[in-house]
């Protein structure tokens, strides 16, 4: 970051390079990946490389070996931990699926704010060039839980109700006629309720591209992996790909574009009221439990006319830490994060600091 900073207050930007198109390229700041793979670049210290071995060039070395590994320990040190799949934070649920309607793609990157609660992060879907700094171009930058979350309602609407979406549409018409009704709402009901880390591969198989501009956004979805779900045989003279409409659009908001319903009301996350009246009723519960003698879990479940069971899964979100239920007021909570997912086995684990990792960092929102 500080190279980046001082290359940038310096004015040292890409050399432009024409294309044969004549079209020209460059002429912006370095990013900090082209940073990183400047500095690791063995070419620099005389060598050639090829599929991850090295050996000695015909070309003069212009860093000796003694400085070029000083500095692969410099940045060594500045990765940030293993960006495995089981760690990586908040892992965007449609990367390298939208694209504006030019068909340039929009990058998932995030940026991070300092909060009363600690840091926070904030997801984005950002035009390629200009997540690369050629600000002069224009581009789109979408706040990502807004998209995902027009995207997910679309296809949920769609399953749930098949016979409505398949007006003037022949092919969720096959839905209907091949009586796999029951079997789309169930997978609605799937990408409802179930951990995104269950789903997210299976989004991304069913979604292929998602199109925005300013007035539209469609949703292109892979007809033949839907199909196969839905346990149905595509004609074969069947489109691979369907298409879901939206009335969502775009508007400016100072430097981010909003989604925003056909009213024009802005698309919010909207606070999980059932889920925040739980965590009241859970804490309500677990307290009545430490200061009333005599009173067990059947007692409650009895003056509340519920199952010892159902007491048992709700009184797990009373241990729910402060950060995680802020970030359900705030409604910064990821889209899987529901009651029936929270009130599952072992979703709440007993530590906060886990919480956050599992619950958190560990999802996409």
């Amino acid at each position: 970051r500080l190279l980046y900073n001082e290359l940038l207050s310096d004015g040292l930007l890409k050399p432009v390079r024409l294309s044969t198109t004549g079209r020209a390229h460059g002429g912006a700041p370095f990013n900090r990946s082209e940073l990183y793979n400047l500095i690791s670049n063995r070419v620099y210290v005389g060598d050639i490389v090829h599929k991850e071995k090295h050996w000695p060039g015909l070309h003069p070395a212009i860093i000796d070996n003694e400085t070029f590994e000083r500095a692969q320990q410099l940045i060594s040190g500045h990765v940030k931990g293993d960006r495995s799949p089981q760690n990586a934070a908040e892992r965007s649920l449609l990367p390298g699926r939208v694209v504006s309607h030019a068909g340039d793609p929009l990058i998932a990157t995030h940026t991070c704010k300092k909060t009363p609660s600690g840091n926070r992060r904030y997801r984005y879907y950002v035009s390629k060039h200009l997540h690369l700094g050629e600000r002069d171009r224009g581009g789109m930058r979408i706040p990502a839980l807004e998209l995902e979350q027009v995207v997910m309602s679309r296809l949920i609407e769609m399953l749930d109700n098949p016979i409505a979406a398949s007006e003037g549409n022949y092919a969720i018409g096959a839905i209907v006629t091949n009586g796999a009704v029951q079997r789309s709402q169930e997978l609605a009901a799937t990408f409802r309720s179930r951990r995104i880390d269950h789903h997210r591969p299976l989004v991304r198989s069913l979604i292929k591209k998602v199109v925005v501009s300013e007035t539209t956004l469609s949703i292109q979805v892979d007809w033949r992996v839907l199909c196969s779900l839905l346990k149905i045989a595509p004609d074969p003279s069947d489109e691979d790909i369907l298409t879901i409409e939206t009335t969502a659009r775009l508007t400016r908001s100072g430097r981010v574009l909003r989604m925003i319903q056909a009213d024009s009301s802005l698309i919010r996350p909207t606070v999980d009221l059932t889920l925040v009246r739980l965590i009241v009723k859970a804490r309500d519960w677990w307290q009545r439990l430490q200061q009333e003698r005599g009173i067990m879990v059947s007692t409650i479940a009895q003056q509340e006319g519920v199952n010892h069971s159902y007491v048992t899964r709700v009184l797990r979100l009373a241990f729910l830490s402060p950060h995680i239920v802020q970030a359900i007021i705030d409604c910064q909570q990821p889209i899987w994060m529901e009651s029936g997912a929270l009130c599952a086995p072992d979703a709440i684990a007993p530590d906060w600091e886990q919480q956050k990792q599992r619950l958190l960092l560990g999802r996409a929102a």
